[in-house]
């Protein structure tokens, strides 16, 4: 856990189970964490979703609730910044029950707290039961009370909140995320609460959730420089694993309700209205074709570099156009997506025991044998016993099935005693075509647009990126080696026919495999120079010399001026 202070930069990291240490980030020309607090006889703590909020003023940081060693926590707890103490802060007026998963929300203006809702129960003791709450307590911070303003009855879907809350400016509404964490696949939405009679609604689109391990994470944050709502979640797999997303939502956001409101405008009488948009439609084309129309002028008066940064957009513009489709699709290349026929990402429908399941089928399905049923027994329910494996294999693959009729063209069939995936034209997967392109073999005097084709695959990402899992060990390993025999050449071929932008992504590609490629580096940074970049090429050195450092504990021996010309 962590907080920073707005007016020194200064990000403070805090670990309340073991010694209660803490250590500063300090933001300077060499970034470094400094221990500040370490306690060797501290009493063990484990507060898991506990909330919290740090005063600026008061060099303050107030962290409340939490479970943990089958307890739930009631109490307040500081810690200074400036004398690094820790204390337990008593506060007078209505009691907060023990609970965790509640949300905290500051004023403008740091006088109030705002605490809402979580999970307990009044002895604080787990074996008695859980209760969840829909109550709001306002706590002022000057005068170290708390009033109770209004408990809520139930709603038909038990929820919890996010550990940050955003109170609005005219302190009237708080907004949070909520989302029923008992449910391994659920969805965060986010509501703004009324402050006075606890009245809410849903704002936004729905954002889904894989909720299987108590430690997976949810929190809200607003920026008010950019006007925007940022969602971050954390969701921690079973095997240890993590995966990070984030998500924005521009500022005011809006209910289900008022964006229906726009739909009347394709009633009847508002038609007049048709000729409005088709006019400013018409605008905006003719600006764009004069926009487009201008900058080739000024490429093509600009000489090589504005040819390069040309090739560039394109090159990205293309990239992201056909290495991600939009919709009825699955990548392997990077992260694991799956997009259904309206474009939908619902990935996380997939735990991760079946999207192992599913990934070993679709990758022997590539070379169209399938996954001997037999053979599934032994590697996914090795100690079960044969009528809990039949049972445990029929209940997987029909919610495999059930995801997969989402999408269109392509479909889960048995025959013959294998499993096969069934795949059609109009589904697409990142690794069928490639596996499609791969078995050409005259790979290597692929046109350039087919060329073009089987780039923007590998350039989205490592394969199966971060999912490690001993059965894909070998798709990997047989992966990686033909990258690093079919790409070298490739990269040699665009630098000596001045396609540098191409140069640089296979440079990319390469890395993936082999993050200390000497050649690689040697190729981008040349490349960025000769595209007029060097502030990126000099990035790209750094990175790479950092990283040899913390692989070969010592320093990279050629220095940046000394890299090769590559020019004979």
């Amino acid at each position: 856990m962590n907080f920073q202070d707005q007016e020194t930069g200064e990000i403070y990291a805090y670990e309340l189970t073991s010694e209660k240490v803490v250590t500063k980030f300090l933001p300077n020309d060499e970034p470094q964490w400094t221990p500040v607090y370490k306690d060797e006889v501290a009493e063990y703590i484990c507060l898991h979703h506990h909330c919290g909020f740090y005063h600026p003023g008061q060099k303050e940081f107030l962290l409340f609730g939490g479970y943990g060693r089958r307890s739930y926590s009631g109490k307040f707890i500081s810690y200074h910044v400036s004398s690094n103490r820790w204390d337990t802060i008593p506060f007078s007026g209505d009691k907060i029950m023990p609970r965790f998963y509640a949300g905290v929300g500051v004023s403008p203006d740091y006088k109030h707290l705002y605490i809402y809702g979580g999970k307990g129960n009044e002895a604080g003791d787990q074996n008695i039961g859980i209760e969840y709450f829909y109550d709001l307590y306002q706590v002022d911070w000057d005068k170290r009370s708390i009033r109770k303003l209004w408990e809520q009855e139930p709603p038909a879907v038990n929820r919890v909140v996010s550990r940050d809350m955003v109170v609005s400016k005219d302190e009237q509404s708080i907004y949070f995320l909520s989302y029923p964490e008992y449910q391994p696949q659920s969805h965060i939405q986010l509501y703004r609460m009324n402050i006075a009679d606890g009245n809410c609604e849903a704002l936004g689109d729905s954002i889904p959730l894989v909720s299987e391990e108590i430690a997976t994470n949810v929190n809200l944050y607003y920026s008010e420089k950019l006007g925007c709502f940022y969602c971050t979640i954390q969701e921690f797999e079973e095997t240890g694993g993590s995966s990070i997303r984030m998500y924005s939502l521009l500022d005011v956001p809006v209910t289900l309700a008022e964006v229906r409101y726009y739909d009347l405008l394709e009633t009847e009488d508002v038609d007049w209205l048709d000729y409005g948009v088709i006019a400013i439609i018409v605008a905006a084309i003719l600006l764009l074709c004069l926009f487009v129309w201008k900058n080739k002028r000024r490429v093509a008066q600009s000489g090589n570099t504005g040819i390069a940064i040309a090739k560039e957009e394109n090159m990205i513009a293309d990239v992201a156009e056909v290495h991600f489709k939009d919709r009825n699709a699955i990548f392997l290349f990077g992260a694991f997506v799956v997009l259904d026929r309206d474009g939908k990402d619902i990935t996380y429908m997939f735990s991760p025991k079946l999207r192992a399941i599913f990934l070993y089928i679709l990758l022997n399905s590539a070379s169209e044998t399938g996954v001997l049923s037999s053979d599934m027994n032994e590697l996914f329910w090795p100690d079960k016993t044969d009528d809990k494996v039949k049972n445990l294999k029929g209940v997987t693959v029909n919610h495999i099935r059930k995801i997969l009729q989402e999408l269109d063209g392509i479909e889960l069939i048995y025959e013959k005693g294998h499993f096969l995936l069934k795949i059609q034209e109009n589904f697409y997967c990142d690794y069928l075509h490639f596996s499609f392109l791969r078995k050409d073999k005259k790979l290597l005097q692929l046109r350039e647009e087919e060329m073009g084709r089987f780039l923007k695959i590998l350039i989205r990402g490592r394969f199966l990126n971060g999912i490690d899992h001993e059965l894909f060990d070998y798709y990997k390993h047989e992966l990686e080696e033909f990258i690093l025999t079919f790409i070298p050449p490739e990269i040699e071929k665009a630098y000596k026919v001045a396609d540098f932008m191409k140069v640089v992504h296979l440079c990319n590609v390469l890395f993936f495999t082999d993050a200390l490629n000497e050649q690689a580096m040697f190729y981008a940074v040349r490349a960025f120079q000769k595209m007029g970049y060097p502030k990126e090429a000099l990035k790209r050195y750094n990175s790479f010399i950092n990283l040899y450092k913390k692989a070969m504990n010592e320093n990279y021996p050629v220095k940046y001026e000394s890299i090769p010309s590559l020019d004979e």
